[in-house]
This record gives structure tokens, C-alpha cells and sequence, in this order.
């Protein structure tokens, strides 16, 4: 019996040293999974309004967390037109990234002539080329998206477009030769080209591989000048006053983390044609003539119109014309 309970004994202490080091064992595996888990990507995007009048200044706001802090990072931009049609790429920056390891990079960009000779100042109607050299630093192939966003010195968008994908093998540089129109309708001074490559299309959740590169030029004369955009989570720019396309204007964002996480967020601002009382539009003596047949109207009179009611206070007065004497022959496109 002794014996028995001496066996009895060395099992119990081997079961209880068993139990405790499978315990523990799984305890540092949490503990270790604790330490080891994916913080959480976000990127956010704001407006100051969600509807904005022909000729407006329109800002985009971008933020990046990790685990819910704000961080240094890149973000791909990239807003749609109701036509479904690129109106603005960008690549914002949320802080310092300059210790970012970039694996893919644009070595260089300029304007220039047809035969690649440096050139700054065009005409209306004339071709400008853009030349970009784009290098691989990694020891792997990687697919490429080039975008490019043209801004005027009214602050308004000339071009935007992806006009080249590739795949650049490693250590290696590619070079491209782009050539874009002046429309005949561009502001005069300076503009801006934005350079950005992604990984794929804003919009199918491709981000961006570096900081956007940015080359100055002129159209017909070198001033005005363009105001340099904000350094950090903001991009601006601004609608025409004329043949604006109007509706619903799709904003895409795109941040990456270490490669292996992406996060990506869109928004919808809408474009109107503030005071197109008879849907014709464009503003002009028309709709004036209708505001001034219901002068004084309010929501309970037989011949109010809520179009009419251009700053919403319930009553159809001089304020109501000021607007459109200030907005006169702004015009849209639906």
C-alpha cells in the first residue's frame, strides 16, 4: 500500500507539472499573439460641405491612424466625376514621411517640347510633354499605375488621367514621354502637374509607392501664379464657373501599412448650379425675371418656389438677387 501511494503521489506531481506547463505555455502564446498583433489601418476623408456651387474651393481632408493615432503615412486621392471619369489624383502625405522606405520611386519629372528639350511656357491649344523617370529600387518586379493631375493657375482642373501602366523589373528605371493638350479655355499663369504612381487604380484600392513629384509650367503668360497647395492631409482645388460638370462627385482613398495591410475609405460631395431658378443651366437675366415675379414670397404663399430661396432664409428678397448678380452666367453640365 505504500508503494501504491507513492506511485500515486508521482502521478499527481506529474500531472499538476503538465497541467502547469501547458498553462503557461498558452499564456506566452497570447501574450506573444498580444505583442504581435496587426495594429488597425485607417484612413478617413472629410469635407468642409457635402454640396458645393459652381465656382467653389473645394478642400479634402485626410486622416491616417494606426490603432486609432494619427500617423505619418501616404494616401492615393482620387475623385471621380459623375461621368465616372478621373477629375483629381493626388497622393497626400499625413506628416513627415521622408525616413519612408520607398521601393518604387519618381527619380525625376519636367515639361518639355516634343523631342524631350526642357520647355516651361505654352500656348492655349499647344502640346506639352511631361517627361518621368520612375525607378525600382527592390530586387522584385513591380506593376505600376502613372497618374497625373494638371492644375490651373484659377486653381481648377486641366487634366487628370492614368495615362500608362507597366511593369518595372528590378533595379531598374523606366522613362516616359507624355503628351498632353492645353485646352483652348485654360486659365493663363502658371499651372502644376502632379505626378503619382500606385500600385493599381485609386478606386480598385491601389495606394500610392511614394510622395507625388510636382513640375511647374506656364500657359501663355507666368503670372498669376498657382498657390502651392498645403504640405500635409489637405488637397484643394477649384470648380469652373463655366460648363461645370454638375452631380455627384465620388472621392476614393487609399494608405497602406508595411505592404501587408491596406485601408481604404470614399466619400460623395455634390455640385449644383446655385440659382438656376428655370433649369436652363446657366445663370442669367431669365432667372433674375423669375425672382423678381415672386418677390417677397415665403413658404406660404400660393407662388413660392423653394429654388427661389437661394440662402434658405424662408423668404424671397434682395439677398436672394445678390446671389445671383454675384454667381451671373455661371453655367453647368449635367
Amino acid at each position: 500500500m505504500p508503494q501504491t501511494s507513492g506511485r500515486n503521489n508521482v502521478r499527481w506531481r506529474s500531472l499538476f507539472v503538465w497541467f502547469f506547463g501547458l498553462v503557461s505555455f498558452v499564456s506566452i502564446g497570447l501574450s506573444s499573439y498580444v505583442v504581435f498583433a496587426v495594429p488597425v489601418l485607417q484612413i478617413r476623408i472629410t469635407f468642409d460641405s457635402q454640396s458645393y456651387n459652381v465656382g467653389s474651393k473645394i478642400s479634402i481632408y485626410s486622416n491616417i491612424t494606426l490603432d486609432g493615432n494619427p500617423t505619418a503615412n501616404l494616401g492615393a486621392i482620387e475623385v471621380v466625376s459623375p461621368h465616372g471619369d478621373p477629375y483629381v489624383i493626388r497622393t497626400i502625405k499625413t506628416g513627415n514621411v521622408s525616413q519612408m522606405y520607398s521601393r518604387v520611386q519618381i527619380l525625376s519629372i519636367y515639361t518639355s517640347a516634343s523631342d524631350g528639350t526642357p520647355k516651361v511656357l505654352f500656348n492655349r491649344g499647344d502640346i506639352a510633354c511631361v517627361n518621368i523617370t520612375i525607378g525600382n529600387l527592390d530586387f522584385i518586379m513591380h506593376h505600376i499605375v502613372v497618374g497625373l493631375y494638371v492644375q490651373g493657375s484659377d486653381g481648377s482642373s486641366i487634366h487628370a488621367l492614368f495615362p500608362s501602366q507597366d511593369n518595372i523589373d528590378a533595379n531598374s528605371t523606366i522613362q516616359y514621354l507624355l503628351s498632353l493638350t492645353i485646352p483652348s479655355n485654360a486659365a493663363l499663369g502658371q499651372a502644376r502637374v502632379f505626378a503619382s504612381i500606385f500600385t493599381d487604380f485609386p478606386v480598385n484600392g491601389g495606394y500610392a509607392y511614394c510622395p507625388e513629384r510636382v513640375a511647374n509650367f506656364s500657359i501663355g503668360a507666368s503670372t498669376p501664379l498657382l498657390p502651392q497647395q498645403p504640405e500635409y492631409s489637405t488637397i484643394t482645388f477649384d470648380l469652373p464657373r463655366k460648363d461645370c460638370r454638375l452631380g455627384n462627385y465620388t472621392v476614393y482613398a487609399v494608405t497602406n501599412y508595411n505592404v501587408l495591410q491596406t485601408a481604404t475609405d470614399s466619400q460623395q460631395f455634390k455640385v449644383i448650379l446655385l440659382g438656376d431658378v428655370n433649369k436652363d443651366n446657366v445663370i442669367n437675366m431669365r432667372d433674375i425675371n423669375a425672382l423678381i415675379l415672386i418677390f417677397n414670397a415665403k413658404p406660404q404663399s400660393p407662388n413660392w418656389n423653394p429654388d427661389a430661396d437661394l440662402n434658405k432664409d424662408e423668404v424671397v428678397n434682395m439677398r436672394d438677387i445678390i446671389i445671383l448678380v454675384l454667381t451671373f452666367q455661371n453655367s453647368g453640365i449635367p
